[in-house]
């Protein structure tokens, strides 16, 4: 059985017929994304429902905690990102669906017992994965190439991740394996992020989300209303450069939840 970075790895790739909607364009990666799939499925069953349906909904690997399978070839796109037909997500990352962070019989991501032993080994599995994924794709494994669904629409995925505050932690997993990889397999520190010329905040909040018209910088627990289109790209060059993603979020969901984490770190 094939592996990869010790994870066992296989194939079940969409047939070439289904290009056309699954995966309709040709693609160099250039950054990888990371999803949860809100559900209890294996990522067998993820992937064989995903290639056997007629919508344009796809992903390129589930990872669970048995297995990565992957459903979509790297060199085409595949339609996860929800930032649209020339997205940058959808158009230039590959993506990755961690398995099991959900329970649907009670719609909630509190889980236990034996699915949240699965649901931590299968995250376990997708830092192995993506790591040597990006290593053979020749994407560098800095913060600025590790993204969630969220960066590209604003969708509170990885949901579980997201709402627990696990997901810095797990970008940080997956680049330390990158560069643990890339160090001939050797223990390494993570090299320093792209060009990091501004110290984080308290609690790793800065960001950027609009509100009935307008868009506001939260840094820490403080809000600042950006005025006017010149300060707003003034700020995106400021938080890119420091490794803050650039997105104004909208979805009045994720607003309310940043706003609790801004309150928790006052």
């Amino acid at each position: 059985m094939a592996t990869k970075n010790g994870v066992t790895y296989r194939q079940n790739l969409v047939s070439a017929g289904m290009y056309g909607t699954k995966c309709p364009y040709a693609m160099v990666p250039k950054k990888v994304t990371v999803h949860e799939t809100d559900n209890n499925a294996s990522a067998n069953n993820e992937v064989v429902y995903m290639i056997g349906n007629g919508n344009q909904t796809s992903f390129h690997v589930g990872i669970d905690e048995k297995e990565a399978v992957q459903g979509i070839p790297f060199n085409r796109n595949a339609w996860h990102a929800g930032d649209g037909k020339n997205g940058y997500g959808n158009r230039n990352t590959i993506s990755f669906e961690i398995c099991k962070n959900y329970d649907p019989s009670r719609g909630t991501t509190n889980i236990s017992g034996a699915q949240l032993a699965a649901y931590n080994q299968a995250k376990v599995n997708a830092v192995k994965v993506i790591a040597q994924v990006m290593v053979e794709q020749g994407i560098n494994g800095t913060v600025g190439n590790v993204k969630t669904h969220n960066d590209w629409s604003g969708k509170l995925c990885p949901q579980k991740m997201l709402r627990e505050g696990l997901w810095i932690p797990m970008r940080d997993q997956i680049i330390a394996e990158w560069c643990r990889l890339k160090n001939g397999g050797q223990q390494s520190t993570p090299v320093t992020p792209e060009t990091p010329k501004q110290k984080k905040k308290a609690g790793n909040v800065m960001l950027l989300f609009q509100e009935k018209g307008k868009v506001y910088l939260l840094v820490g627990n403080k809000y600042t209303y950006v005025e006017g289109p010149k300060h707003l790209d003034a700020i995106k060059l400021a938080m890119d450069k420091a490794g803050y993603d650039t997105w104004v979020h909208t979805n009045a969901t994720q607003i309310k939840y940043f706003k609790k984490i801004a309150e928790l770190v006052k």
